[in-house]
């Protein structure tokens, strides 16, 4: 993700303090503004690799990011059994080591929706 994109994200102009609130009502509030963004996956993703342990990132709160992670980890590819996946299709993995692809079923973990 470049820096223009990076500047479009829907928490900008809004206090980070919001973020970080782990009221219900705070979380709830900062996933009403992660609803609206247009990188809130490349947020949810960033979250993930870190891992971030604390706030609202890409509408997910820690405890989901953590279910999130774990998900990921044992994801392999049913043909050669690599973990190297493309995850960036909604409904379909693809193996970046062999190639093949397949559905996959939605995630059950709400991401801001």
């Amino acid at each position: 993700m470049n820096k223009t994109e990076w500047l479009k994200r829907a928490c900008l102009d809004r206090d980070p303090g919001l973020f970080f609130d782990d009221s219900e009502i705070g979380v709830e509030a900062a996933r009403a503004v992660c609803k609206l963004c247009p990188i809130r996956q490349f947020c949810l993703d960033w979250a993930l690799t870190r891992p971030e342990r604390y706030g609202v990132w890409g509408g997910t709160t820690q405890d989901e990011r953590k279910i999130i992670g774990y998900r990921k980890l044992r994801k392999r590819c049913p043909q050669c059994r690599s973990r190297e996946l493309d995850s960036s299709l909604t409904y379909a993995q693809a193996c970046r080591k062999c190639g093949v692809s397949w559905r996959t079923e939605s995630s059950k973990i709400p991401v801001a929706a």
